[in-house]
């Protein structure tokens, strides 16, 4: 029982660092910075009445947080803190 719950312990790990490994990646392709921007910019036409103030707030901030979201990547470890990891 032991070796099966060391072995999926394992492989959770794993993932868990394949998939920030990804998440980086994409992090740092500007086509994605750029989709996420668009994707942000058209959820603000949601907010009746504040759509202007949203995109300012998008152009303004949303670099910011790409580039702090990949530094908070890179320097923490994200999979020992979901417990991905043992």
């Amino acid at each position: 029982m032991v070796s099966i719950s060391l072995h999926y312990s394992q492989d959770t790990c794993g993932i868990c660092h394949h998939a920030v490994a990804e998440a980086l990646f994409k992090l740092k392709d500007p086509d994605t910075q750029l989709e996420i921007i668009e994707l942000l910019l058209k959820a603000c036409d949601v907010v009746e009445g504040y759509a202007t103030k949203c995109k300012n707030l998008v152009f303004e901030y949303g670099p910011v947080i790409l580039v702090k979201a990949e530094q908070f990547l890179e320097t923490n470890d994200i999979c020992s803190l979901l417990h991905a990891c043992s």
